[in-house]
């Protein structure tokens, strides 16, 4: 299978660089974290989802400004 960019009618709700990304495996949520906004690390949370788009977390933060990969431990609760 050919892996392709395609056109998204979804936007980030600002210019991101060096975040880590969590996907599912079926590729509709997303979790990005961390990253640089304006030349800073960033401490924020970012949530796709096929529905909403992007959606800035407004329940969660990085303990720490990060950039580049990391590491979180997650605790995962069965829904």
């Amino acid at each position: 299978m050919k892996r392709t960019w395609k056109n998204c009618p979804h936007k980030l709700p600002y210019r991101l660089s060096y975040a880590s990304v969590i996907v599912s495996d079926d590729e509709t949520f997303a979790v990005i974290i961390g990253g640089k906004k304006d030349n800073n690390a960033s401490s924020q949370i970012i949530i796709f989802t096929e529905q909403d788009g992007f959606q800035l977390s407004n329940k969660f933060l990085l303990k720490t400004d990060r950039f580049h990969h990391i590491a979180i431990k997650l605790n995962l609760l069965e829904v």
